[in-house]
């Protein structure tokens, strides 16, 4: 879910958010599970051209370029969610 509660993402151009929302459509509901990535978008974020991030997994926090959000944040989940299949163990389904 994309939730814009300060009118940030009207502000970006068209292409950009319809390219983030393509990359979480990619990304089912399931593997999101355990994967929280906070996005603060501030007002002195934008006038620098940032967005704060933070892996609630291990409390890893940087900026991210409003350039590069979209694909910084893909990599973030991607490598987020390979993570979190390395360690999963395969369950047998008996439907």
């Amino acid at each position: 879910m994309l939730t814009d509660t300060v009118g940030f993402v009207r502000k970006l151009p068209h292409q950009l958010v319809e390219a983030f929302k393509s990359t979480l459509e990619v990304v089912n509901d399931a593997d999101l599970l355990g994967i929280p990535i906070r996005l603060t978008v501030g007002g002195k974020g934008l006038k620098n051209g940032v967005v704060e991030m933070k892996l609630r997994r291990n409390g890893e926090q940087g900026e991210i370029a409003l350039g590069s959000l979209v694909a910084d944040v893909a990599a973030l989940v991607e490598a987020e969610v390979a993570r979190v299949n390395a360690k999963a163990v395969p369950m047998p389904f008996e439907g």
